[in-house]
């Protein structure tokens, strides 16, 4: 199996600074939607993740993939990937309290 890992800074206008907020969030609602483009074009699975949070504050994403999954042929290190997170109320807004 193979492993990416990438992490990408947030844009800034998106930031959150409480991270630990982001990160429990996570935590507490694991299912996210790995969006990442293939040669057929964008594709979108929706898998468990874990978070793990180094003692530096920076956190990496893990999920795992079948090998009849694509997913793992699909991505190499370094391949920009988009996962979205929903909490029960919905969106996570970087302006919220």
């Amino acid at each position: 199996m193979t492993k990416t890992s990438y992490v990408h800074p947030p844009t800034p206008q998106f930031a959150k600074s409480q991270s630990q907020e982001l990160h429990g969030s996570v935590r507490a609602n694991p299912p996210g939607v790995l969006v990442r483009n293939t040669p057929a074009g964008l594709d979108a699975d929706h898998r468990p993740f874990l978070i793990n949070v180094d003692e530096t504050g920076g956190a990496t994403l893990i999920a795992h993939a079948a090998r009849a999954n694509s997913v793992w042929r699909d991505l190499h290190d370094g391949s920009a990937v988009l996962v979205v997170f929903r909490r029960a109320q919905g969106y996570i807004s970087p302006n919220q309290p």
